[in-house]
């Protein structure tokens, strides 16, 4: 399948998350077509720029549409037509105004290397080019394309469709808003009073918004509550585990981009608990490949003594507990084998050696756990019969000790044990 490009509006609407909502839009149907700008009424005077107004934003508000100019003059040869409701940035206006029919107003030189009339411009859209949104909803732009365009998207209607059957289980109400073959532009106006402006040519855009927030973009080319867990939590103000069971979403990817360095890892919801089913490769100083090895850390991650260890999960996530790990633990064991068995269970499928009579693993949790082993200083081994993984836990007893998980090729559980702390072990993060 092809992947969506996802674009960010002038300002992205945000997927709004209350458990009885509803979304209302409203829309006028004036379609004028483009028309010349009237002619003036007077002389035109020679006039000079000056950058007054310089970035300032203002639309088209005449329906017949407002003449392009290449100088701040009716004489100005006729470059083209802004249709009624565009968008203009205005980098300079003339230093005197003219008056063309009963309008007396400045040039403004536009974005677009032109010159228009600014009676003819206002500082807000006009209204009836503005689609009014007062509930919190998921939003999603149609774009104006053509046929060859949608060909080659054809992926995008699966992804809107799961993401809007996601959202409806969350409590969340979906609306399109198709930007139909002469409506470019779109503005919103949301309920702080404030208008967001939209080009819809050739754009696929999904947003969130809740009521009282400025609104955000949503990314739906992979999972759609998934892929953007933990920025809808944050928005929404709801626990990221509320929205998965909710969305009975199971898993999702994360991207870790800290310090110039890009992983991404995949998440998987057990129990209670979301943990990510790799383990860390974040280069925190001090960790290293197995057998110093480059190509290990993509094999296996990173591995990190206990205090390195306690740091280097990103945030929204950390180094689990030992009790955290107990939790796990008695989530995949259920009620028939037991935890003498959590460690088959939690095992990837693959790159286990072999132990007669020892089951392989089954990853029936999507952990997938992998064997790669252990370091102390420069010295490696164990890879391909165990993994060894750090708990944030102090022994306490010893506080030179702390715990750690094992699993073996030649047994089928999770062990608990505990050492000093200078060891290099993998890490799992899960989430806060």
């Amino acid at each position: 399948m092809n992947k969506i490009k996802i674009i960010s509006f002038t300002a992205s609407l945000v997927l709004a998350i209350t458990f009885t909502l509803s979304c209302e839009d409203k829309e006028t149907k004036d379609k004028p077509a483009a028309a010349e700008a009237p002619a003036a009424a007077a002389v035109p005077e020679t006039v000079a720029a000056v950058s007054e107004n310089s970035g300032k934003t203002m639309y088209v508000n005449d329906k017949k549409g407002l003449n392009m100019r290449s100088e701040p003059s009716t004489d100005g040869a006729k470059l083209g037509t802004l249709p009624y409701g565009e968008k203009v940035q205005v980098l300079e206006k003339s230093s005197t105004p003219m008056k063309i029919g009963e309008i007396t107003d400045y040039w403004y030189k536009t974005d677009a290397n032109s010159w228009v009339f600014g009676g003819y411009l206002s500082e807000k859209p006009p209204k009836d080019r503005i689609r009014v949104i007062d509930k919190t909803c998921f939003i999603i732009i149609v774009p104006e394309r053509d046929k060859d365009y949608v060909d080659e998207t054809g992926d995008w209607g699966y992804y809107t469709g799961r993401a809007t059957g996601q959202f409806e289980k969350i409590g969340i109400e979906s609306i399109y808003i198709n930007a139909g073959e002469k409506k470019r532009y779109l503005s919103f106006v949301l309920d702080d009073g404030e208008s967001y402006v939209v080009d819809t040519k050739n754009n696929f855009d999904k947003l969130l918004y809740k009521k009282g927030k400025k609104p955000i973009d949503i990314a739906i080319d992979t999972e759609p509550i998934g892929g953007n867990l933990e920025s809808i939590s944050k928005y929404l103000g709801v626990k990221p585990i509320e929205l998965m069971k909710k969305a009975e979403e199971t898993g999702g990817t994360f991207y870790d981009n800290r310090d110039g360095h890009s992983n991404s890892y995949d998440f998987v919801l057990i129990g209670e608990q979301i943990w990510m089913r790799q383990n860390l490769n974040f280069p925190a100083p001090g960790s290293k490949c197995y057998g110093n090895d480059e190509n290990n850390c993509y094999r296996y991650g990173r591995h990190y003594d206990w205090a390195t260890a306690k740091k280097a999960c990103p945030a929204g996530w950390h180094l689990p507990s030992d009790d955290e790990w107990t939790k796990l633990e008695n989530a995949v064991s259920g009620l028939i084998s037991g935890a003498e068995t959590a460690g088959t269970r939690l095992k990837s499928s693959e790159g286990w050696n072999s132990k007669d009579g020892v089951p392989a693993g089954t990853d029936q949790y999507r952990f997938s756990a992998l064997p790669g082993g252990n370091g102390y200083g420069d010295s490696f081994e164990n890879a391909g019969e165990s993994g060894y993984w750090w708990t944030a836990t102090e022994h306490s007893n010893n506080a030179n000790h702390a715990w750690y998980r094992k699993m073996s090729h030649d047994n089928e559980s999770v062990n608990r044990n505990s050492y000093e702390k200078e060891p290099l072990f993998s890490v799992r993060c899960v989430m806060d």
